[in-house]
């Protein structure tokens, strides 16, 4: 959003951002503000037995918004009616999409919507010929390919090819690539392989060319997508008569150079190298391009500057004032950028004074600033550091004192009215407008003499923002009156024109321009800083005009019922309203314009209300469960005008005679609950406070009587007001305002010890627990909609009391002894409560709190309830490691003692009930984490090894006697990889220590696998349940025979048991897949064949188990009898 002070409004409208549809927004304004679209638009005829329903057809829902900005009745219109024909719902509406992308689905709806929606193509689509020549006997092939944008690039580091103004992108994509070698080209006529040339022309252009710049690419160095800040300048007046021809014969050929160093920092990220050089640009310059053509990457040569400033500034030893200080490098850099901009300002601000006769016109206001501007905004002046800052010094001083007499004579005037400075600025920016069209008709003049394909630049869609989302905004000149406006969604002002190259061009990261929209001008006319002519609402189909009626008549009707303008966005969309009854909720979603009295009824059908004159509805908050306005004598104002978006209401019941109660907006309620003796608890169901009603300019004394009212009481009461533990009797003579509505007092006859405080102290440690009854089996099924109490049992206990009290007040209550219940946290899977020694109060128990019970064997604190089950051994020869278990229950480990010393007990038991005949010297003890295996338990207390309640333990099963490893063993698992046959070995087990080098591996690899320990090479497979063996090619591999790493640290890093290291023979090389290997094993063709050609990929062969990103998507909804059944 625009963040300027002097907000000047201009004469259009802008549209509302409805989550993050700024791309959708740019863009329509862009359609809008091309008259050739919108009469094409406005001549196609909504029909409903043709086109269906008006919400589902993109071409009326178009109509009817641009009628909306056209006719300027609201301040800014709401898009919402579009995205539904679009079939988008509110998540949708909250995903930003590219904005070319957008542009071409958005033409191919309109045109599905109806066959005779021809006028898109009439206006955007052109044609590329593709030809491929053989430089032999000059046959040549031909395609024709249409494009509806013209895609140009700005940088390819891959390639070296960098495109610094436009013309020089456009030349550079009809440059042929000569076909030559193992790339030859098969020639028909030839009948021979031979060099040719391959390239394409502009075929035909059309009458509006939409350019799309390129700034989105894929760096394979870091394996993500990056935005191209690149400056790129391009022409407001684009003559294409150079273009639609050959190559070889374009006129006055720009230089396509490039100095290779502009690419060795994208390329070497740590190479700090600068160098720039001068391409020959022989297109003439005009006032928006610039005429300087030196290459520079962006920010480099502000950090050369930087640091050229620092050694002049220690050269001067102190007489001129390090502007820089210690700030970091990036924040310099940024100072620098909002440096040459206010420059570029200034400078055009003193052209400005120079060409009027050094008039007093005030400088324009700030420029706009967006979000992402904002670091420029605030950041110091920088002064520059050279030999004459001291004779600018003087000077400064010598104009100082002059500007403080100038100051002090302002300051006694009046300061300037606001609105005239607006009108100025305004009158400033129309004039640097005409200056444009003056200088741009006399450029057309001159380019219509090479031929009529002469192109106006009317529309630049703008993205400021990363490669991974950002915001987008428009700069569109008027056909109306040639002037240039920022439409940012519902902001739209003006925008001074000389400004628009250092905001658009690029070069910086504070936006740049990313489609550009050229209109083919007319020939023979005197000028062309308008076309298209003034709209005028007759032009609008008669239906569309009949909807504008319609929304005028509600307009006039809202703002007659006492609507505000900030609510007119509210007639632009449906009315949602929360009907209440009983235990229902009925939302319904009306238009705006409905009347209160057309809902009422609406409700009442609903709900069934049969006696309808006793009844009304009235507002409802249902968190008090309290009514509040009604509507009498407004029944015939609409919703809209009522405020009744997402309000709730209910229906509020009299008797036959009885006469409604008016409401009175000074009214208050108050809950208000009597003392009675032998009170459980103090929540609102044992209390049942009553609700007593009384004005909010009332006293105390006043709200006692009303309630001694409502009681039936006599005699002296007092009033209590609850603190916690703590309470508060009220001052008789207190006001009740400052009290919140609903909230809850305590009242009792008048004492000196009062019977609440003490109910307070009591209540204030008491708890309720809720629990379950472990001898009833709970079925987890639903009555009318309700699921079942799973902890239906209510115990209340003072939270000083021990863990065993509240056990043996559970067991009384239920029966069960407490040696035969065990108690866990929250519920069946939570932690089993073992010291029954701790306040409930320190065991974190609150009210509410849960507590399931089980029947069985409690445990003793620091014994541990673990998972045991019994994993079998995965096939040695599968790329990945599966294993199997089988699970025998829950089993007691001493969290206190060595493995050694219980893993006899645990073999018996685990034998008795798998079946299974354990040996207690020939298994090991395993963590589990769902279906894999993770660390050894060492031959220590478990309890320092991370063991925790319920953990899952595996047993497995060995051949040899185990022996525990220490802690700074780990065991791991080995394979060799065959190249030449890809085929992997058996797994193999070895126990290596952290400490080891590389070296001291490969020699226990060469002696199991058979290979010169010089001549390992290994990597580490992260993921191993989802290995693929055709992975490897992209795996970085490491030579193993190394003294310079231990195995615990970079690069293997070998620290966690059961890990995978794959060896190869470095002397070997992988044979090349079939087709019918690569199809079978679902590897992407392209990676697979730059990896096994290169040995160098840029990406992972991936296989096809990844999630694609969510593609946009227009729906166009077709008509039910269009729809065949199959």
């Amino acid at each position: 959003m625009t963040t300027n002070s002097y907000q000047i409004d201009a004469p259009y409208l802008g549209l509302q951002n409805i989550g993050a549809t700024c791309y959708m927004n740019s863009v329509l304004q862009t359609l809008f503000m091309t008259p050739e679209f919108r009469r094409g638009l406005y001549l196609w005829k909504y029909e409903h037995s043709i086109h269906g329903e008006e919400i589902d057809s993109i071409p009326f829902q178009l109509q009817k918004l641009y009628a909306r900005l056209q006719t300027k009745i609201f301040e800014y219109i709401d898009t919402r009616d579009l995205t539904k024909s679009f079939q988008w719902d509110i998540h949708q509406a909250f995903q930003q999409h590219d904005i070319q992308e957008f542009i071409r689905i958005l033409f191919d709806a309109i045109e599905q919507s109806d066959q005779n929606c021809n006028f898109v193509k009439e206006l955007y689509e052109g044609a590329y010929l593709h030809y491929t020549k053989c430089l032999k006997c000059n046959y040549e092939s031909q395609r024709q390919e249409v494009f509806m944008d013209y895609t140009v690039i700005l940088k390819d580091k891959w390639s070296k090819v960098y495109n610094n103004s436009l013309e020089l992108a456009i030349q550079r994509s009809l440059k042929p690539e000569k076909l030559e070698g193992n790339n030859q080209y098969f020639c028909e006529s030839c009948q021979a392989k031979q060099d040719a040339h391959r390239g394409q022309l502009i075929y035909k252009l059309p009458s509006i060319l939409n350019v799309h710049i390129n700034r989105f690419a894929f760096d394979y160095i870091m394996m993500r997508r990056e935005k191209l800040d690149d400056k790129m300048v391009f022409p407001f007046v684009l003559n294409m008569n150079n273009y639609i021809k050959t190559y070889d014969e374009i006129p006055n050929k720009i230089s396509e150079d490039t100095d290779p160093s502009y690419f060795e920092e994208l390329v070497q990220p740590k190479k700090q190298q600068f160098k720039t050089t001068t391409t020959q640009n022989k297109v003439q310059p005009t006032s928006h391009t610039t005429k300087t053509t030196k290459v520079t990457r962006p920010n480099q040569g502000l950090k050369d500057f930087i640091k050229q400033q620092k050694k002049v500034a220690k050269q001067q030893q102190g007489n001129v004032i390090d502007t820089f200080g210690t700030m970091q490098e990036d924040e310099q850099i940024q100072q620098i950028i909002h440096q040459q901009i206010q420059e570029d300002i200034k400078q055009s601000q003193q052209q400005t004074n120079i060409n009027e006769n050094k008039t007093n016109i005030p400088p324009p206001p700030p420029l706009p600033v967006f979000d992402h501007d904002l670091e420029y905004q605030d950041a110091p002046k920088i002064q520059s550091n050279n030999v004459n800052q001291e004779s600018q010094i003087q000077n400064d001083q010598q104009k100082k004192s002059k500007n403080e007499e100038q100051d002090k004579q302002q300051q006694q005037q009046p300061i300037l009215d606001t609105t005239e400075e607006r009108k100025k600025y305004i009158e400033l920016v129309k004039q640097k407008c005409q200056e444009s069209i003056l200088e741009q008709d006399n450029q057309i003049r001159q380019y219509l003499k090479d031929g009529p394909n002469v192109y106006q630049l009317y529309s630049i869609l703008n993205h400021s923002g990363g490669a991974m989302g950002g915001h987008y905004f428009a700069y569109i000149r008027s056909h109306e009156d040639g002037q240039w406006y920022c439409f940012n969604d519902s902001s739209v002002t003006y925008i001074n024109p000389d400004d628009i190259p250092v905001k658009t061009f690029g070069g910086h990261s504070g936006g740049s321009a990313y489609m550009l929209f050229y209109r083919k001008v007319e020939p023979n006319q005197e000028s062309w800083g308008t076309w298209g002519g003034q709209f005028q609402e007759n032009e609008l189909p008669e239906y569309v005009q009949l909807k504008l009626q319609e929304e005028r008549l509600k307009l006039e009707e809202f703002r007659q019922q006492g609507g505000q303008n900030e609510d007119l966005l509210a007639l632009q969309k449906p009315i949602t309203i929360k009907a209440h009854y009983k235990l229902e909720v009925k939302t319904f979603t009306l238009e705006n314009s409905t009347s209160f009295h057309n809902f009422k009824q609406l409700v009442l059908d609903h709900f069934q209300i049969k006696d309808r004159d006793n009844c009304r509805i009235r507002i409802y908050n249902p968190y008090t469960d309290q009514f509040q306005d009604t509507f009498e004598g407004k029944e015939m104002r609409s919703l809209a005008a009522l405020k009744l978006q997402n309000k709730c209401v209910s229906i509020e019941f009299k008797q036959q005679n009885e006469e409604w109660k008016p409401y009175n907006e000074q009214s208050i309620i108050f809950r208000i609950a009597l003392y009675r003796e032998n009170l459980e608890a103090l929540d609102e169901k044992t209390l049942q406070p009553k609700k007593i009603t009384v004005n909010k300019n009332d006293f105390i004394h006043e709200l006692i009587e009303t309630s001694k009212k409502e009681y039936k009481l006599e005699g002296e009461y007092q009033l209590l007001k609850r603190n916690g533990e703590f309470g508060e009797i009220l001052n008789p003579d207190k006001p009740i305002e400052g009290y919140y509505e609903n909230s809850l007092f305590y009242l009792e006859p008048k004492t000196e010890n009062s019977n609440w405080l003490k109910e307070f102290e009591i209540d204030e440690h008491r708890i309720t627990i809720k629990f379950n009854d472990p001898t009833k089996t709970i079925q987890l099924t639903t009555q009318e909609g309700q699921p079942e109490d799973l902890y239906p049992l209510i115990c209340t206990i003072d939270n000083r009391a021990t863990m065993m009290e509240l056990k043996e007040k559970i067991c009384k209550q239920i029966g069960i002894s407490p040696k035969k219940l065990i108690l866990r946290r929250g519920g069946r899977a939570g932690l089993e409560l073992k010291d029954m020694t701790i306040e409930v109060g320190l065991n974190h128990f609150v009210r509410g709190s849960s507590i399931h019970l089980d029947l069985g064997t409690p445990l003793n604190l620091g014994e541990y309830r673990c998972i045991i089950s019994i994993a079998s051994a995965p096939n040695l020869l599968e790329d990945r490691n599966f294993y199997q278990f089988q699970e025998l229950g829950e089993y007691s480990i001493p969290g206190d003692k060595p493995i050694s010393q219980f893993i006899n007990d645990l073999a018996i038991w685990a034998s008795e009930k798998s079946g299974i005949q354990l040996d207690s010297k020939h298994i090991r003890l395993r963590e589990r984490i769902a279906d894999r295996l993770n660390k050894v338990y060492r031959d220590k207390p478990l309890k320092e090894q991370g063991i925790v309640e319920m953990r899952m333990i595996a047993i497995e099963q060995l051949q040899d006697e185990w022996q525990h490893l220490t802690s700074k063993d780990v065991f791991i698992h080995a394979r060799f990889w065959d190249q030449e046959k890809w085929d992997l070995s058996e797994r193999y087990e070895f126990v290596v220590s952290k400490n080891q080098s590389g070296a001291d591996l490969a020699d226990q690899f060469s002696q199991v696998f058979g290979i010169k320990a010089e001549n390992i090479e290994v990597c580490r497979i992260v993921a191993v349940h989802r290995f693929n063996r055709y992975e490897l090619l992209n795996e970085e591999w490491i030579p193993l025979k190394n003294d310079d790493y231990l195995l615990g640290s970079q690069p293997l890093f070998i620290t966690n048991d059961g890990q995978m290291i794959i060896l190869r023979d470095s002397t070997q090389q992988p044979r090349e897949l079939t087709n019918e290997e690569i199809k079978q094993f679902g590897i992407i063709q392209s990676n697979y064949t730059k990896s096994i050609k290169t040995g160098v990929s840029r990406g992972p062969v991936k296989t096809r188990f990844f999630n694609e990103e969510k593609a946009l998507v227009i729906t166009v909804k077709k008509k039910a009898e269009e729809i065949k059944p199959e």
